[in-house]
């Protein structure tokens, strides 16, 4: 679900749709998702927002150009971008951009793989329109995933594949109607020769079947929204399965050498003393017999040894408690990630609880409320 896909967006790095780019006349370059594109056209200044265009080219000799997405292409001067990368979102004035780039180039492979499944698709298929127009969309298509969600509309779709393609389309869901987004509410009449406006007829409540319909689907957005917790504790416990297991085989592996090195030093202390013992006993300062000169040569190379294997101890014991500080630091960044999971479960719930109450009003209110529009509804609310 998009829900487990946001978080592992977060603890991983994933796979995402093609990138905009920016080149900067200073050399560097931008990677993100524009979001806002201004330009001055006609002395007046004009605001395209993501999903309207699909081109945009610089010109020095001649008017910029802006390409829409229904083909049209627009002159006149770019003022700034704004797009959101990872350092936030940025705004960058015309006179620091040396192009624009709308996604990436689309590989021929690509092109071709597509054309292929859009000849296997017949125009009354609405869900393998609207399947084929998701895949568009992460290839970088953007032109051919709205044509085929166009498309997909007329199909007579299912209520789900329905909201699909109104949401590729960029649809907003109004008053139980889907609409572009900006578009203006339908104007009153006015003006005196216009009859006077008879009170609106009081609306039916819902009828059973749809109180039904509500129900059964609060319930199944219900368990969508437990199953979207669960995926995300899935997804912590994966991602963090691999550090936690290497941080306990890492602070074993410590400890066993350790406890070797500990073995070996008692066992150099107890032949010290055993060579000590020897003889006249003690250890042989001015050594007169050879036999004396061998025990003393014995004790100084174990002393030598003893004082190795205690200088690498203390190393040890210093490697150990680093590694125990980066296991109390795994284990703090599971715990928060783990917080942060509930966090968002509650206010997913919170958003479902909400949505809820606006259906069972607006069914209440008698608005003629499809399992289309219940269904975006509760989706709006169950996407983080």
């Amino acid at each position: 679900m998009r829900t487990t896909c946001c978080l592992i967006a977060v603890l991983l790095p994933a796979l995402a749709a093609p990138a905009d780019t920016l080149l900067l006349r200073s050399g560097g370059k931008v990677r993100g998702t524009v979001h806002e594109a201004v330009f001055l056209r006609q002395g007046k200044r004009v605001v395209y927002l993501h999903g309207q265009f699909d081109q945009i080219t610089l010109n020095e000799a001649a008017p910029d150009t802006v390409r829409r997405t229904t083909g049209v292409v627009e002159k006149g001067e770019l003022l700034s971008v704004r797009i959101k990368s990872v350092g936030g979102i940025l705004t960058f004035k015309r006179t620091r951009l040396k192009s624009v780039f709308i996604g990436e180039a689309i590989p021929d492979k690509t092109r071709q793989e597509y054309l292929a499944r859009r000849a296997a698709l017949k125009d009354g298929d609405a869900a393998g329109l609207c399947e084929l127009a998701a895949w568009c969309e992460k290839q970088g298509l953007k032109a051919e995933a709205r044509d085929l969600a166009s498309r997909a509309l007329k199909a007579d779709p299912a209520p789900e594949v329905a909201v699909q393609a109104h949401r590729m389309l960029g649809h907003v869901l109004r008053d139980g109607r889907w609409v572009k987004p900006g578009a203006p509410k339908e104007p009153e009449p006015e003006g005196p020769e216009q009859p006077e406006p008879e009170p609106p007829a009081k609306r039916a409540k819902a009828g059973p079947e749809q109180v039904r319909l509500a129900r059964g689907l609060f319930t199944e957005y219900e368990q969508k929204s437990d199953e979207a917790k669960d995926q995300d504790r899935q997804a912590v416990k994966d991602f963090y399965r691999e550090p936690w297991a290497k941080a306990h085989a890492r602070i074993r592996e410590a400890k066993k050498k350790y406890n070797k090195a500990v073995q070996r030093r008692d066992k150099l202390r107890d032949d010290i003393r055993a060579e000590k013992r020897r003889g006249e006993g003690g250890y042989p300062e001015n050594p007169k017999s050879y036999t004396e000169v061998r025990r003393k040569e014995r004790i100084d190379d174990l002393r030598r040894e003893h004082d190795q294997v205690h200088s690498r101890l203390s190393r040890q014991e210093d490697e150990i408690a680093r590694l125990e500080k980066e296991r109390v630091r795994t284990a703090l960044k599971i715990k928060a990630a783990k917080a942060k999971v509930s966090r968002r479960a509650t206010k997913r719930g919170g958003r479902l609880t909400v949505a809820r109450s606006k259906i069972e009003r607006l069914l209440g209110l008698g608005h003629p409320l499809s399992e289309a529009d219940m269904r975006a509804i509760l989706e709006d609310a169950l996407q983080d």
